[in-house]
């Protein structure tokens, strides 16, 4: 589902996906995607356009390379509780980033539980 941030944050989180390094980041990604899994890449562009269809309201972050929708004003930062996602594709890919000075004694850990 679509999210939204606070009206504090926006502009931060704008001024984040103007970014060129940030632009950058989301461009390789979108590369080695294509690049390594461009059949499935095609189906995730394909999956994307029909959801705009049936929401004109969405928009994508990055129109010409932006398979990884959690990314950008609407959504930036992922945090769950442990749980199964049983309508996700099983065989899909996404593309997971730390930023910053990262100490993985302090946190930011990624825990897949059921592995």
């Amino acid at each position: 589902m679509r999210l939204s941030n606070s009206i504090h944050h926006l502009p931060a989180l704008e001024a984040l996906m103007e970014d060129e390094a940030f632009q950058r980041i989301m461009g390789f990604q979108a590369s080695l995607f294509q690049s390594f899994a461009p059949e499935l890449a095609k189906e995730y562009n394909n999956m994307l356009e029909k959801l705009k269809k049936a929401h004109p309201e969405l928009e994508r972050n990055y129109p010409n390379n932006d398979f990884f929708t959690v990314c950008g004003p609407k959504l930036m930062v992922s945090v769950s509780l442990p749980h199964k996602d049983f309508k996700n594709l099983s065989y899909g890919l996404c593309a997971i980033m730390a930023l910053g000075d990262f100490n993985p004694d302090a946190g930011g850990h990624l825990v897949l539980w059921d592995l």
